[in-house]
């Protein structure tokens, strides 16, 4: 079974990532050339962005706002059926972002990287939890609230965010962790993590947030 939620949710998180957010960000028609800098002053890499149209923006949302809305609906869909407690929902400041809450936990990656050293450090260790869950018998539902939200921010919301690959380096470090570490050494590895990933490196306006799942 957990598996199976795990395959689920990174197809949604390639789905999005295809169908929204590469979607929002395409450029409409081909780019014009970047002004030429003043002198002494190094040219932009990314002429698009000396040149974005703003006013495209709203009738491109329209555009990818209806398989937003459904692979949002059909992952919480999931979650109920699940029985986990997480919800997923698009992102107030850029709809073509990915917000991951449950009731009571923080979900920035300092916040629960903190969580998974001390119970790493205390002999939970919670590497383990998420590879029995992600390749072995445990499921989702199994998961305790804060495992269960970052494997969902993890296999969902990064992948839609296009860190399908990373997400495959990360798995290889749990197993790592899990076969080779002591308790301290996992805790100190997750300690690490929120600046060992680039996925891990979020937007301000990401953390500290502790929504209540509706």
């Amino acid at each position: 079974m957990s598996d199976t939620e795990r395959s689920i949710l990174m197809q949604y998180g390639r789905e999005w990532n295809v169908d929204v957010k590469n979607a929002f960000m395409a450029p409409e028609g081909p780019l014009p050339p970047a002004p030429e800098a003043p002198p002494g002053l190094r040219r932009t890499t990314r002429p698009h962005v000396l040149n974005y149209d703003f006013s495209a923006e709203k009738k491109r949302d329209s555009q990818v706002n209806a398989k937003r809305d459904e692979i949002i609906s059909q992952v919480n869909d999931c979650l109920v059926q699940w029985q986990s407690p997480v919800r997923v929902r698009a992102g107030t400041f850029q709809s073509y972002e990915i917000y991951v809450y449950c009731r009571g936990v923080k979900g920035d990656y300092l916040a629960l990287a903190e969580v998974m050293a001390n119970r790493s450090s205390a002999e939970r260790r919670p590497a383990r939890k998420l590879l029995e869950w992600s390749q072995g018998p445990l499921s989702l539902h199994n998961l305790d609230d804060h495992l269960a939200m970052f494997a969902v921010i993890v296999y969902f919301a990064e992948v839609g965010r296009g860190y399908s690959h990373e997400v495959g380096v990360f798995e290889d470090w749990i197993r790592e962790t899990v076969q080779s570490q002591t308790a301290s050494e996992e805790s100190a590895s997750w300690q690490q993590f929120p600046t060992r990933y680039s996925f891990a490196l979020i937007a301000a306006e990401d953390r500290g947030q502790d929504l209540e799942a509706s």
